[in-house]
């Protein structure tokens, strides 16, 4: 049995948005957005979102924007400062 999926309220995952989305690209781990005591949305990982794509081509884009992501990780970091 897989475990549960971590979840975090919306006003948390705004007020720590660079330690939730560093759980997210570093822990290669989901997590969902709670909103009015609902799931909002999920935060998932872009090779598990590349999966979950329907064609080729979106799963190639997603690749490319993976490989920019890593490749350029340090200055997205200082800009998310």
């Amino acid at each position: 049995m897989p475990a549960p999926m971590p979840t975090v309220g919306y006003s948390e995952a705004r007020a720590r948005w660079s330690e939730v989305t560093k759980r997210v690209i570093e822990g290669k781990t989901a997590v969902t957005v709670i909103k009015n005591n609902k799931p909002a949305f999920v935060m998932v990982p872009i090779g598990d979102y590349a999966a979950m794509a329907g064609s080729p081509r979106d799963r190639a884009f997603l690749d490319i924007a993976d490989e920019v992501t890593e490749e350029y990780a340090d200055v997205l970091e200082k800009l998310a400062r």
